[in-house]
């Protein structure tokens, strides 16, 4: 466990075993072609990054029988005809902490191409690499052509200012993207560039803020219309473009040391507890249609492009609201059928929708969040709350809301209809004692009546039952002797029921992947009962929900064909690797498998030598019957009967009469993360593919992970416990589930240690703080010391206000416990002492302040540390070099602590 040279092949392999075989961001070019990204992971490269690939399925279309399919790269050989020369190295520079940045929100860990723009009415390909935008023409290929054949380069486009949140504009003749936090638009035809936003220092136009990218996982700040818009002033149409106008002068800045350019100090707008949040106004730019104009005189340009935005801000609308966490257009429908570009470029297919606009507002608590709908034609710019839901705790944030033209309402029960909480937002109303959808009295402008009919159904998730599940609903205008009421209507259409004997039957809605208006069909994954598999269900009217994915398979990702014929999806388990299947349709309920996406063989210099059996799962349970479960791995000594299937996870308590240990007992690893919105184990392969944990139980260290109560995707009600209170009640669930393994006599008391990152290094220290009496060490890499010094959209979801819970968040803070932690004593001087701490320096998420802040209070109190600094890496080590040092260091810890 002290050789360096296996740690390297270990991280090496890890790196590329991780995304290897795992194709992504499908998209059916036609009825042919299946693109997707995936990691070209060759023998020669320390760092594997991502391109673009593709499959051809026009292979043994006829066959009976499922045909495996190769992958066949494009983007590399697309780009291999292409020459790129880039400028100016500061904005380059500048440029690249940007998309660095980005990156690091979306915890993308490949280098390369991360996504893909097809174009499909017009059938341009487009492929954005930061300063570079390269563009070709797919010209729908006879069966002896390849498809790299089919392709014909166009043009490259290059700034040395670079090209960030690039999209299609709606007809394809421009590429908008954001540059130095404006809208920009890029003409297709002969390259021109036009800017459309001017925003002033500390503001931005259609520019995600960092709480909105970190917190709420919303990376852009822009949308375009789905369709043209006419003035019947005016003789001409223009592109809508809804974008959010973001203050962020009264954010704090966090100023951080970066090491990896000649810029050694970062600036950046960081909110923390109680600091002001951004600002974010709604604004639409009218741009005009016509090239000439677009693209004449600046003049020619100020008077043609029209801004329009609300008389009276949306904070004056509705003073309790904090984020807009979620915009779009209320004509926006992912799943439309296709249609022709002169069909989308007329209003003959538009509905009422056409003017309007929708923002999902939060308020500073997240409790409370409200669906708002906007009309960009009516001048007043009033609001009309059409969703209003109320938590006692917090709001999860919903990701999907559709719109539904009155000839698609999906065939639902007209007799099911629960009519929501009617209340007047003047009066002070008390919705803090349960969870409820609600609608406030109020006054709708009647300009805006005029483009909205007597009735609007939308699609929205909620978590209203305590599970997210799928609501259809129902927004009725009736009209009034003097003012126009608005009332909502909504009901359930998946619910969770917790009696059923059958553990794959629904749990929860996780995504929506397609709706099939025609068929009155909704396709989406969901977690069963079991909590440890995700499924591809289908609800059909009039209300029939079926599992379409085999049992005792986890489900990955799906994507459908835009005319709903054909899926692509991905399923994995334990014991198998991810696989990746084409069906065609039968009917709703039947999908045949006909191609399948074969994985990848690494070079047998990416294969560590190591057995990857498949961690052993198992179960405990806690009041009110909930189980949390949890994995081992074990070293080969440990004999192992049979092992069970997913629904039958073995009970904590009797490990024992499954695992033969003779006398001896083993070290073992916890391994914690504990926090919100992630899950450690389930039924994916991926569990299996930690070699880091492998190779650990190889050398005779058991290791361990548990998801305690606060952990993902087991329902709302199984997070909340947790609120206000952070790291109690994980703590608890994780020392009781450490104890019960004690008890069954194979593990060595005096040889455990516990490790985590960012969350779970904040874990890793609670724990060693309150029981420093069960580890012998503790691991803690990236962690929160106090959470007033953390960020405000993710710190007050969880805790509160400060000026409400002072107690809570004291108790909180691992400053708090610093009494407990162990003294040092003359063994502990020898091996450097019990309590490891690792931190990069230019940490832009958890900063190292706070660690910075421990060792300061551990100075105070004379109590033993090892500090590891990186001085160039972020919140996650991606250097090789980084990752190659701390995993030496991190087995030689183990080795002396645990085995020696």
């Amino acid at each position: 466990m002290e050789d360096v040279q296996t740690w390297k092949e270990l991280v090496k392999c890890r790196k590329a075993q991780s995304g290897a075989n795992i194709p992504r961001n499908f998209v059916f070019l036609d009825h042919r072609y299946l693109l997707f990204l995936g990691i070209d992971a060759s023998a020669e490269l320390d760092n594997p990054f991502s391109q673009l690939y593709y499959v051809d399925l026009s292979i043994n279309d006829s066959s009976a029988f499922v045909t495996s399919l190769e992958w066949k790269p494009l983007s590399s050989a697309l780009l291999s005809f292409v020459d790129h020369q880039v400028t100016s190295e500061d904005s380059h520079e500048k440029n690249l902490k940007e998309e660095e940045l980005l990156r690091e929100r979306q915890r993308r860990s490949f280098e390369g191409l991360y996504s893909y723009l097809f174009h499909s009415l017009t059938q341009q390909l487009l492929l954005p690499q930061g300063t570079k935008l390269d563009l070709f023409l797919y010209r729908n290929p006879n069966a002896s052509f390849s498809l790299e054949d089919a392709f014909q380069f166009i043009r490259s486009f290059q700034s040395s200012e670079g090209y960030l949140d690039v999209k299609w504009s709606t007809d394809g003749r421009y590429i908008s993207f954001i540059r130095n936090g404006d809208i920009w638009l890029l003409s297709v035809r002969d390259g021109l560039e036009v800017q459309l936003t001017f925003s002033e220092k500390n503001i931005s136009c259609g520019v995600a803020e960092y709480i909105m990218q970190e917190e709420f996982d919303r990376f852009t700040g822009y949308w375009w219309s789905p369709s043209l818009m006419d003035f019947s002033t005016e003789n001409m149409s223009y592109y809508c473009i809804l974008y959010l106008e973001v203050d962020q002068s009264m954010v704090p800045l966090h100023r951080g040391t970066n090491w990896r350019t000649r810029m050694d100090v970062e600036e950046l707008h960081y909110p923390r507890v109680g600091d002001p949040n951004a600002v974010a106004e709604p604004r639409v730019l009218f741009v005009p249609s016509s090239e000439n104009i677009l693209f004449s005189s600046e003049e020619m340009r100020k008077v043609s492009i029209k801004t329009w935005q609300p008389k009276q801000s949306i904070y004056q609308q509705f003073p309790w609201a904090e984020y807009v966490v979620r915009a779009g257009w209320l004509l926006d429908d992912p799943f439309e059928k296709q249609l022709n570009h002169d069909t989308l470029m007329t209003s003959s297919h538009v509905s009422w929708k056409k003017s309007c606009f929708w923002l999902a507002l939060l308020d500073r608590l997240q409790q409370r969040l409200a669906i708002v709908l906007f009309d960009c034609a009516c001048p007043s710019g009033k609001g009309i709350v059409i969703w209003e839901e109320r938590q006692p705790q917090w709001i999860n944030v919903p990701d999907f809301i559709l719109f539904l033209d009155e000839n698609k309402e999906l065939g639902v029960s007209n007799e099911k209809w629960i009519p929501a909480i009617k209340y007047d937002d003047r009066l002070e109303s008390n919705f803090s004692n349960r969870a409820c959808i609600a609608v406030p009295q109020q006054v709708v402008d009647s300009n805006m009546l005029t483009n909205i009919p007597g009735k609007v159904h939308f699609l929205i998730v909620s978590e209203l039952s305590g599970y997210a599940h799928l609501y259809y609903s129902e927004i009725r205008f009736e009209n009034r002797e003097t003012w126009t009421e608005c009332q909502l209507f909504y009901q359930p259409l998946t619910s969770n029921n917790i009696k059923t004997n059958d553990p794959h039957s629904l749990s929860l809605v996780t995504s929506i992947v397609y709706v099939d208006h025609d068929e009155g069909c909704i396709y989406f994954l969901g977690v069963c009962q079991c909590g440890l598999e995700k499924h591809l269900y289908l609800w059909k009217k009039p209300g029939i929900i079926n599992r379409l994915t085999d049992i005792d398979l986890h489900c990955t990702e799906c994507c459908f064909q835009k005319d709903g014929s054909r899926l692509v999806v991905q399923w994995t388990s334990l014991v198998q690797f991810p696989e990746t299947y084409i069906m065609d349709k039968v009917d709703s309920f039947q999908w045949t498998p006909k191609w399948k996406i074969e994985n990848r063989h690494l070079h047998p210099q990416l294969q560590f030598p190591v057995i990857t059996n498949p961690p052993l799962l198992f179960h405990f349970q806690v009041e009110n019957d909930v189980k949390l479960y949890g994995c081992l791995y074990l070293p080969p000594q440990l004999q192992v009967g049979r092992r069970p299937s997913m629904t039958e996870t073995l009970d904590i308590s009797s490990l024992s009469k499954h695992i033969q240990s003779g006398k001896e007992k083993y070290p073992l690893l916890l391994i914690v993360y504990g926090g919100p919105h992630v899950q450690l184990v389930s039924n994916d392969h991926r569990l299996t593919l930690q070699l880091k944990y492998q190779y650990l139980a190889s050398q005779g260290i058991i290791c361990m992970m548990l998801d305690n109560r606060g952990s993902f995707h087991r329902g709302h009600v199984f997070e909340t416990p947790i609120y206000q209170k952070l790291g109690q009640q994980e703590v608890d669930d994780q020392i009781a589930a450490l104890k019960i393994i004690l008890g069954q006599g194979f593990v060595n008391p005096e040889r455990i240690a516990v490790f985590g990152w960012s969350y779970g290094g904040y874990m890793s220290l609670m724990l060693f703080a309150k029981h420093s009496n069960l580890f012998r060490i503790a691991i803690a890499g990236a962690p929160v010391i106090n959470w007033e010094d953390y960020d405000s959209g993710y710190t007050e979801r969880y805790m509160g206000l400060l000026s409400k819970n002072a107690q809570g968040y004291s108790q909180s803070s691992v400053l708090h416990w610093i009494d407990q932690f162990p003294d040092d004593d003359e063994e502990d001087r020898e091996e450097g002492g019990r309590l490891i701490l690792v931190h990069s320096l230019a940490d832009e998420n958890v900063h190292p302040q706070h660690t910075f802040q421990l060792i300061d209070a551990l100075i105070q109190h004379g109590k033993p540390y090892t500090f590891y600094l990186f001085p160039k890496e972020r919140h996650g080590l991606r250097d090789l070099s980084s990752q190659v040092y701390f995993e030496h260091r991190f087995g030689k810890i183990l080795s002396r602590w645990l085995v020696k």
